[in-house]
């Protein structure tokens, strides 16, 4: 049940009323589904140096706009993978091993 809400960010650069350009970070509320990692995936992810945490399923994937951020249960996470599943889309989610 996608009763659960993460924000999808983006980081768009914009120009203020003096030309300065500075980037700021859209989001876009979304329902979720948590899924959990399975054991392959885990670790196939952490032979590259990422640690997997949870997988987010989509209930539309047109929600998703290549967004590379997802801010989760009040943590930020980078997208490693997506994968679409008829109108649902699966994002996996995981911090760099070191950066926690």
């Amino acid at each position: 049940m996608f009763n659960e809400i993460a924000n999808l960010c983006k980081t768009i650069t914009v120009q203020d009323e003096y030309g300065n350009e500075k980037q700021t970070i859209t989001k876009t509320e979304v329902f979720v589904e948590p899924k959990s990692i399975g054991m392959r995936e885990n670790y196939l992810a952490a032979q590259v140096g990422l640690k997997p945490e949870v997988t987010l399923v989509l209930s539309d994937y047109r929600d998703y706009d290549d967004q590379r951020l997802v801010e989760y249960d009040g943590t930020m996470y980078t997208v490693t993978r997506t994968y679409r599943n008829g109108h649902e889309l699966e994002i996996t989610l995981a911090r760099k091993q070191g950066n926690e």
